[in-house]
C-alpha cells in the first residue's frame, strides 16, 4: 500500500465473538481497518462516531437487530448512503428480501 492510500474502515456488527473476530482478522490481513460492535445499538453509536466506508452486519442480534439498524440508517440523511452487507445464518427468502428492501447492498449466508 502506498503512503498516500488509507486503509478503508469497515464496521463489523456481529454478536458472535468468534465470527466477529474471524471477519476482523480477514479484513485486517487484506489491508482494511476493521472496527467492531456486538449489537446494532452499539454499532449505531460506532457508525455515528467513525462513519465507516462499509458496514457488515448480522441480522439476529440482541438489543437491536440488523433489520432495525437498517431502518434507522435509511432514514438518516448522513448515514443512508453507507453500503451495508448483511450476513446471516437465515437462508429464507423473506429475510433476504426484507434486508434488500431496507437498503442492504448485499446478503451473504453464514456457513
Amino acid at each position: 500500500m502506498s503512503s498516500t492510500e488509507q486503509n478503508i474502515t469497515v464496521l463489523i456488527i456481529e454478536d458472535d465473538l468468534e465470527v466477529r473476530d474471524t471477519l476482523a482478522d480477514i479484513l485486517e490481513i487484506n489491508d482494511f481497518n476493521p472496527i467492531v460492535a456486538s449489537n446494532g445499538k452499539k454499532g449505531l453509536d460506532v457508525i455515528k462516531r467513525h462513519k465507516p466506508a462499509v458496514i457488515i452486519t448480522d441480522l439476529a442480534m440482541p438489543v437491536m437487530s440488523g433489520f432495525e439498524l437498517l431502518e434507522v440508517l435509511r432514514v438518516d440523511p448522513n448515514l443512508r448512503m453507507i453500503p451495508v452487507i448483511v450476513i446471516s445464518a437465515k437462508v429464507d427468502r423473506d429475510a433476504n428480501r426484507r434486508a434488500m428492501e431496507l437498503g442492504a447492498s448485499d446478503f451473504l449466508t453464514k456457513p
